[in-house]
């Protein structure tokens, strides 16, 4: 399967299994949670795991605003996809090769891009600061993300 930046995907319940962390999301018998697919400079895909629970990471959001000034909350951000709400957990995203992916995540028959560029620019743009700070250690990544993917890389 050839990946798509922007595009959605359901994870295979083998990942989850080689690589157990307590705080993933439940891949519901391979059927959702969907993640938002970024790609770094390395070629890496780091999957950003998608919520319809909106309201409680727009208090998240508005909390780290209030500390850090407004638009500055690289952990979370909602925006508009197929017509509604959806919050994005960029604070948990983790990295997979092709092999993990059980497929695209479809509407109407069809794998699902999301085209708006102002939200594909805001996920980009947090989850690269996000995984910089992770690199330089200024930020700590709870799954151990730049293991996973050394491990990946070394496949």
């Amino acid at each position: 399967m050839d990946l798509v930046e922007h595009g959605l995907y359901i994870i295979k319940d083998e990942f989850f299994v080689r690589f157990p962390y307590a705080r993933w999301n439940w891949n519901k018998e391979e059927n959702r949670p969907c993640y938002y697919a970024v790609k770094d400079k390395s070629g890496v895909y780091w999957m950003i795991p998608m919520t319809t629970q909106v309201e409680g990471l727009k208090a998240k959001i508005k909390k780290a605003e209030e500390k850090y000034g407004e638009g500055n909350c690289i952990y979370y951000h909602v925006g508009i996809v197929a017509g509604k709400e959806r919050g994005f957990k960029i604070g948990n995203m983790f990295p997979v090769t092709e092999r993990y992916v059980l497929r695209a995540y479809e509407i109407f028959n069809h794998p699902y891009v999301i085209e708006t560029a102002n939200l594909n620019d805001a996920l980009r743009s947090r989850a690269m600061k996000y995984l910089s700070l992770v690199r330089s250690g200024k930020a700590r990544s709870d799954c151990d993300m730049i293991s996973i993917m050394h491990m990946l890389l070394s496949d």
